[in-house]
């Protein structure tokens, strides 16, 4: 009886330890959400944003040491556009996705070549990488890439806290860039 109890405590601390370790059961679901930071700049003009198409070969977000890492709604290439849209909006620009023939003066559109989550341990690294395309008509006002490299230390590792480094991070690329088209659209 005695040696019952004793492999059913183990049991419980090995489970309580594994749970600590970051070894249990995942959710590697990752909800896609974005929060607007709005331009310093202002912005008077009519944007249209264009489909953003993902070039990623791989769809998924990234993985750990046993789970990899999938979108929950709506994929990379939509949380793009409707990103953009939030941020020009914020901005003060009328925007919408870009719909039938009639486009607005001026349209964005891009591609993703990144979006990539690895976690180890407690470490969770991100990688963002889109290339952005402001045009007038056909003309090109402004073609650029917009890179970055995100690190942190997450402590207990959870989805939410996933979730909101790739929000705060596509935040702080496309505040960037929304400037940069801003800026472009002046006379």
């Amino acid at each position: 009886m005695k040696s019952m109890y004793k492999k059913i405590a183990v049991a419980f601390c090995l489970a309580a330890l594994m749970g600590l370790a970051g070894c249990g059961p995942k959710d590697n679901r990752i909800t896609l959400d974005y929060t607007a930071v709005g331009s310093a700049v202002p912005c008077a003009q009519t944007v249209g944003v264009a489909p953003i198409v993902d070039l990623r070969t791989d769809k998924m977000l990234g993985h750990n040491e046993s789970v990899a890492f999938r979108p929950d709604g709506r994929g990379v290439d939509q949380w793009v556009q409707e990103a953009l849209i939030a941020e020009f909006t914020a901005s003060g620009c009328q925007a919408g996705a870009v719909q039938g023939q009639e486009l607005p003066r001026y349209v964005v559109d891009g591609e993703v070549h990144a979006a990539r989550l690895v976690t180890e341990g407690m470490d969770h690294a991100l990688d963002l990488d889109l290339r952005l395309t402001l045009l007038e008509g056909e003309r090109v006002v402004l073609k650029k890439t917009y890179v970055g490299h995100w690190e942190q230390m997450i402590f207990p590792a959870s989805r939410a806290k996933s979730e909101a480094l790739f929000d705060s991070s596509l935040s702080e690329l496309l505040g960037t860039a929304v400037s940069d088209f801003i800026t472009a659209m002046q006379p």
